[in-house]
């Protein structure tokens, strides 16, 4: 299960952390991309490329995963591209949270042999550690009060939009030119679990021309973080901010006919809070016009829980819905 918790507290120390940023993105700004080697291995009949270190203008460097399908081949084909958050759980039990990962590519890879799906390329975004909920976090729909709450649950202000600056104008580019892929929104998905479902959800609903759909996955609607949901005070402000931000969304992702996103949650540990919300996505995207099962999909798992594990035994639905026909 991929923590909620800032790494470390750092409330008190918002400078500390705005020099400690700059710094360390001024010192990684230079880098060139062309300057990057993978270290490649082999996973799952076809090809794991890691980008260490990847840099950016706009936030901290980080490892990136390209995993190409058995028989991948640039000169005759173009292929789609599934970005996916949290990168360090979808491949490596050595660097997954708890030991457990996605095993995606062994999903995607029997997908493909079986033809439910096309040839696609998997782009693990390595989260950051202690701001991952700063670049996750979304604030569409948010007061200025609300949005101080989620600075302080989250150790400073959000990186959201630089976040998605950086998956869109430096990371897609740079898979674009090495990799043979189809560009276009129709062959581009973003996905993502807990607060990486959030960050999917913004990501779509901000650039619809660069994603055609977001994956969803056990998604935190209430945004704060767990120690703001300790009391019932405290969870009334996590209502209100999952309900805004519901509303916001809702109203702004592409309309029916051109819609793709698809949602889950179980209904142990964390994911025992989210079906009221969901409910309220669902209720809202059908008051727009939105068929379900065709504009959205959203599916209930009893029994399941907040982990890596839940989310591995039901991901071939995400990406059935998302890659294969419509």
């Amino acid at each position: 299960m991929t923590s909620l918790a800032p790494a470390s507290p750092r409330l008190n120390r918002r400078s500390v952390i705005a020099l400690a940023t700059a710094a360390t993105l001024s010192a990684h700004a230079t880098t060139s991309l062309a300057d990057i080697a993978p270290t490649i291995t082999q996973l799952a009949g076809g090809t794991l490329s890691r980008y260490a270190h990847f840099p950016s203008r706009h936030v901290a460097p980080r490892t990136i995963a390209v995993w190409t399908p058995r028989d991948y081949a640039p000169a005759q084909h173009h292929y789609g591209a599934l970005y996916m958050h949290d990168g360090q759980n979808l491949f490596s039990p050595d660097e997954a949270f708890g030991g457990q990962t996605w095993e995606i590519a062994q999903h995607v890879q029997a997908l493909i042999d079986a033809g439910r799906i096309p040839p696609t390329l998997i782009v693990g975004v390595w989260n950051s550690g202690a701001s991952r909920g700063r670049e996750y976090a979304p604030l569409l729909g948010q007061s200025q009060e609300d949005i101080a709450r989620l600075a302080t649950d989250w150790g400073g202000p959000s990186l959201s939009a630089a976040y998605l600056t950086f998956l869109i104008d430096e990371l897609k580019p740079f898979i674009d030119g090495h990799y043979s892929t189809a560009p276009d929104p129709n062959n581009t998905f973003i996905m993502g679990s807990s607060m990486g479902g959030l960050a999917s959800l913004n990501a779509y609903l901000a650039r619809p021309d660069i994603f055609g759909g977001a994956g969803c996955v056990s998604t935190h609607w209430p945004i704060r973080g767990p120690a703001a949901l300790s009391d019932d005070a405290a969870r009334a402000d996590a209502d209100r901010i999952g309900r805004a931000f519901i509303a916001a969304a809702a109203a702004a992702l592409p309309p029916p006919g051109r819609l793709k996103v698809y949602f889950d949650h179980g209904d142990q540990t964390l994911d025992a809070l989210y079906a009221p919300y969901q409910a309220a996505m669902d209720q809202a995207l059908l008051a727009r016009g939105a068929q379900a099962g065709k504009d959205f999909l959203s599916l209930a798992f009893p029994g399941a829980d907040h982990s890596e594990k839940s989310w591995r035994a039901r991901v071939d639905k995400p990406l059935i819905y998302l890659l294969g026909a419509r």
